[in-house]
């Protein structure tokens, strides 16, 4: 059974797997929770890799740099800062984060959000794509 599969699975008996500190996290009905073990213990190196965001590409980081650069000199321009305070100031905002979606859930996808919180990012993604399709959103550290 995939990952994926597992997961839901899991999902449909009430029961969530996280990774924490490197190792799965298993919590719901104990019931649900001992009739799953078996398979999640089987396919924890699976479940650790797709419930893992991959690390930031290149392009990503092309993204990111070029969202900084641009809100930089916007606060340049519109807010008559100084180009080096600007650019400290949309570097320290720039937040992004990695999501999946029930029609993708072995993929994660990046969001640029800056001055977003976790919240406030979830709520984004919610409106965006419908909270129904919103799997997992977590924050990536730059």
């Amino acid at each position: 059974m995939s990952a994926a599969a597992l997961l839901e699975r899991a999902a449909r008996q009430g029961v969530t797997v996280e990774v924490c500190d490197g190792s799965l996290k298993l919590a719901g009905p104990s019931q649900s929770v001992e009739t799953l073990l078996p398979a999640i213990r089987e396919a924890k190196d699976e479940l650790l890799a797709h419930l893992r965001p991959p690390p930031l590409s290149p392009a990503d980081h092309d993204a990111i740099r070029e969202a900084i650069e641009e809100r930089a000199a916007i606060r340049e321009f519109d807010a008559g800062e100084a180009r080096q305070v600007a650019e400290r100031a949309a570097r320290s905002a720039m937040r992004v984060y990695h999501y999946r979606l029930t029609d993708r859930p072995d993929t994660w996808l990046t969001m640029l959000g800056p001055g977003l919180d976790l919240d406030e990012a979830r709520r984004a993604l919610a409106l965006r794509f419908g909270a129904e399709r919103v799997i997992e959103v977590r924050e990536r550290e730059l």
